[in-house]
């Protein structure tokens, strides 16, 4: 074989490994009737990652790993997690989830509640993403007593500024919520329990995003409307890192709507003065 021949065959052994691997690397498609979507930086790798639980007992978690250039969510990147942690199936429809990084290092972490069983979990995060089969603790009723106020929804926060984050458990029709402040080794302790303290509407009908909304070191909350023409609230944190009563802000910003059904909004520091704004696109 000469030299010529031989290059040739290796730059079609080139082409045939380049183009395998480029049909190997298909894009992760999911929609919202088979998969709900949890984002979090799960690996630690300052990539936004995805965690697919299934609607239907029949399929299976999954954890796309988010990469830089190229396919953001490859099936090369596609872990399958089981089906259970301690024994209870996980599915969308009989969990409450909600991301944070409660451990503080830099992942990512799961904490999901089954309301069936009146417990939760928390999943860390770590270099190779999620391990159901691996929660690092456990969460009993008495210790995260949550599930007396029916169906509820889950926010992570820093209503008391401290170290630690904090969770809010507020109720689907917005009439109960309840505040736990974070403790050392993830632990959080029951420091508010109130009933009709927040006026807006149900969860179906509101959407709610925590953020230090006054500048003052402690997350507050912001319910938008999803429909237009109806009023938007905002609960600002005391500073006991509890949530005062909700008060009433316009339907209308400068005579326009900003409804998060129609509009997307951020709260951020838009104009740079150290205090965070809400901003509509």
């Amino acid at each position: 074989m000469n030299k010529k021949q031989f290059l040739g065959k290796v730059f079609f052994l080139f082409i045939l490994i380049f183009t395998f691997s480029a049909y190997s690397q298909e894009a992760v498609k999911w929609d919202d009737e088979t998969y709900i979507s949890y984002f979090g930086d799960f690996n630690g790798d300052q990539v936004s990652d995805v965690l697919l639980l299934p609607l239907e007992e029949t399929l299976a978690p999954k954890l796309v790993l988010g990469t830089e250039g190229g396919l953001k969510y490859s099936s090369v990147n596609q872990l399958i997690l089981t089906s259970h942690i301690n024994n209870q199936t996980v599915v969308a429809e009989l969990v409450e989830i909600v991301v944070a990084d409660y451990t503080n290092d830099g992942f990512s972490d799961l904490l999901i509640a089954f309301k069936e069983y009146n417990n939760a979990f928390l999943v860390a995060g770590s270099v190779n993403g999620l391990n159901f089969a691996d929660p690092i603790k456990l969460y009993s009723n008495n210790e995260l007593s949550v599930f007396d106020i029916g169906n509820f929804s889950f926010y992570a926060g820093n209503f008391n500024g401290d170290e630690y984050l904090d969770l809010l458990a507020i109720s689907d029709n917005s009439k109960h919520h309840k505040v736990f402040h974070g403790k050392e080794g993830v632990n959080f302790e029951l420091v508010q329990s109130k009933k009709n303290h927040f006026k807006w509407k149900n969860k179906a009908k509101t959407k709610v995003r925590i953020a230090d909304i006054n500048g003052d070191g402690k997350d507050d909350i912001i319910a938008s409307s999803r429909k237009k023409g109806i009023t938007h609230y905002v609960s600002f944190a005391n500073k006991k890192g509890k949530l005062k009563k909700s008060k009433k802000l316009k339907a209308k910003l400068l005579n326009k709507e900003w409804n998060s059904d129609d509009f997307g909004l951020t709260v951020n520091d838009a104009n740079g003065d150290g205090t965070l704004d809400i901003v509509k696109s």
